[in-house]
């Protein structure tokens, strides 16, 4: 362990020797940042309390709602979504990705939003408020690299719970409810998930560039999360076509992207109502309202799954530039 600038060893753990010089590259120097935020990371609630989440909500979705499917058919054959009614010999075979999706998205980005957030909120905050910053700043490292360091290992992490969770749901949908269709596609849900908690991860490093407190960035996310969702639905109300606007709203495009993919699981050719909901793209509306508020219009859905996803990988970048822009202004006093 290399000695901070206080000399006590604290700040700098888990620093390679060589990045204290100029010896190290660009991957190098990353690495080392990779190493110092994953160290400390251990050592952080978000983290354990992240894994004990994902885990309940697992046992939740993979082995407790399965047993409530019927085992009728309705008629339709296997491997068919059933527009009319329920399939559920389709929705037994296909639970992997049902359950997924119904796991990380009820309600909509709620979990993601949890991990995402929970995972970074204090990143930068916390080093402020516990004066851990300015030494970690003194290290001979650009700021640009130490902000894109500390965001990929946040990134590995959230890579790692996409694997467990998909083939976890894999695994007890096998045994719970016997074969299942669309495993191809695993390594897309993974994708998917993974730049999900991603997005929020970005957006609550760059607000934590602006506060001292994770506490604090927690509020302007939620509240900012509650305004857009407020608003759209306002929009949707007065009959407002949201698309393709709707795809490119930081926050919104993250409850979007995984409701994309499960449209287009469902019905690769289809025409379905645009909802942040999964499985509610193909709700009629209310009988109580003319419109469905759930809905932000209509659209195929390979366009959703499409526009959604470069939505979401859109809005990532931005808070990331943001956020490098911020951390570089960052001032040390005293």
């Amino acid at each position: 362990m290399e000695l901070g600038a206080s000399g006590t060893g604290r700040f700098t753990a888990g620093f390679s020797p060589r990045a204290h010089g100029r010896r190290l590259g660009l991957g190098g120097r990353l690495l080392s940042v990779i190493r110092y935020e994953m160290y400390w990371d251990t050592r952080k609630f978000w983290l354990y309390g992240s894994i004990i989440l994902l885990l309940v909500l697992l046992l939740v979705f993979g082995l407790a709602l399965p047993s409530f499917l019927p085992r009728s058919t309705n008629g339709s054959p296997l491997g068919s979504p059933g527009a009319p009614a329920i399939n559920f010999a389709w929705l037994r075979s296909a639970w992997w990705e049902v359950g997924t999706f119904l796991l990380v998205s009820l309600p909509p980005g709620f979990v993601a939003f949890l991990v995402g957030e929970g995972s970074t909120s204090g990143t930068v905050a916390r080093e402020r408020d516990k004066g851990t910053l300015a030494a970690l700043l003194a290290q001979p490292l650009r700021r640009s690299e130490i902000y894109l360091g500390k965001y990929l290992a946040k990134l590995l992490v959230f890579l790692s719970i996409s694997v467990v969770i998909v083939l976890g749901m894999i695994l007890i949908s096998t045994i719970m409810l016997g074969p299942q269709l669309y495993l191809i596609w695993a390594p897309v849900v993974i994708l998917d998930l993974a730049m999900i908690f991603a997005f929020y991860a970005a957006y609550a490093q760059f607000l934590s560039c602006f506060f001292r407190r994770s506490r604090s960035v927690f509020g302007v996310i939620v509240l900012t999360w509650f305004l857009l969702f407020v608003l759209m639905e306002y929009a949707a109300s007065q009959r407002v076509n949201l698309l393709p606007y709707a795809y490119f709203i930081p926050i919104n495009s993250a409850t979007l992207a995984l409701a994309g993919t499960r449209a287009y699981f469902a019905d690769p050719n289809g025409i379905v109502q645009v909802s942040p909901v999964p499985g509610m793209s193909s709700t009629p509306a209310s009988s109580f309202f003319s419109f469905n508020f759930l809905s932000f219009g209509m659209d195929s859905t390979f366009n959703f799954a499409v526009m959604a996803t470069l939505g979401l990988v859109l809005g990532t970048i931005l808070f990331l530039m943001l956020g490098s822009w911020a951390f570089r202004r960052i001032e040390i006093r005293g």
